[in-house]
């Protein structure tokens, strides 16, 4: 079984190349960027360097006190995470002394939190290492190429987000780590939106299962191990194979029936999509292209072929898997 697509800006384009690139840029800043901080994973130095940002007015998202301090908030609506999440990343780094808090003074108030001195020294090297990394990927592309890639990420962004479309460009001077980070924005981003009009609660699926069955779909019903499926799904930052094991055991249980399981050589498994799968699997994607359309409607042309073709670049420079993911597809 195979997904006819209709044109470049159809299922498996500018949405999903957004999240490949993500995926492929996680696994780098984890395994390179992040090698000496064992204490740290990547979701607390994004919280860190965006603490970072905003003290040194480098593409601040988080605004400060004069004396450095910022609300639990405004790190929850940078890093678009709940405030439970939130609030178990920061006490984690306050524990590990990378960040101080500032209690209120009266009990209803909300802490506040600033770098400390060995916080500030792990998101310096964090954010001199993702400069470097970010020029190394996107050595060679033209300036007006890259500029475009942001014009589409803030596009889908503002549009998420009830925003009009800003009446001027950006500036002609585009660093290439602001496209980087513009991807970690705009999958947020993303993420909220299939949240509320693609995966729909009452379909009894989290996103991260709606992946796993998509991914299935695309390999038109052969059975494919939990590994590769582990490679190669987008929506969850890092899943471990417990976590891909215990998703796939609850779609195909007798009640379910989503997909079905099947024992390999050395202790592996395999999974492999049901006709009951696939009869939930398609109203996803129509969501999903209709959510895509709608996104992509106000840009030009010219504009989401650049931004294709960097989120390519970026994650073909990593791992060439993003071409045979569309080209299984197609």
């Amino acid at each position: 079984m195979t997904i006819k697509t209709k044109s470049q800006s159809d299922l498996l384009a500018h949405l999903v190349s957004i999240y490949v690139a993500r995926r492929e840029l996680v696994r780098v800043l984890k395994r390179d960027l992040l090698r000496g901080e064992r204490e740290i994973k990547l979701e607390e130095a994004e919280i860190l360097l965006g603490l970072f940002r905003a003290q040194t007015g480098e593409y601040p998202v988080i605004a400060l006190d004069e004396k450095g301090f910022t609300g639990l908030r405004q790190i929850e609506a940078a890093q678009m995470l709940s405030q439970s999440q939130i609030h178990r990343r920061v006490t984690g780094l306050i524990t590990g002394k990378y960040l101080e808090e500032k209690l209120p003074r009266r009990h209803t108030s909300a802490i506040k939190v600033r770098l400390t001195t060995k916080g500030e020294g792990v998101a310096a090297q964090y954010w001199k290492d993702y400069r470097t990394f970010a020029s190394l990927v996107l050595q060679g592309v033209d300036a007006s190429q890259r500029l475009a890639h942001l014009r589409v990420n803030d596009a889908i962004q503002r549009k998420i987000h009830g925003l009009s479309l800003p009446s001027s460009s950006p500036s002609e001077k585009v660093e290439p780590v602001e496209n980087l980070l513009s991807i970690f924005a705009a999958a947020k981003a993303i993420r909220k939106a299939i949240e509320l009009e693609v995966v729909l609660p009452e379909g009894g699926l989290s996103v991260e299962r709606a992946d796993v069955l998509v991914f299935l779909y695309i390999r038109g019903g052969e059975f494919t191990s939990f590994g590769e499926i582990q490679r190669n799904i987008v929506q969850s930052f890092s899943p471990s194979r417990h976590l891909i094991s215990k998703w796939i055991a609850e779609m195909a249980t007798d009640k379910t029936g989503l997909v079905e399981r099947q024992p390999l050589s050395g202790n592996r498994m395999a999974a492999a999509i049901t006709q009951e799968g696939r009869d939930v699997v398609k109203p996803i994607l129509e969501r999903y292209k209709n959510l895509e359309e709608n996104l992509t409607a106000d840009i030009s042309k010219e504009d989401l072929r650049s931004h294709l073709r960097i989120n390519r670049r970026i994650s073909d420079a990593i791992q060439p898997r993003l071409k045979q993911l569309i080209s299984a597809a197609e």
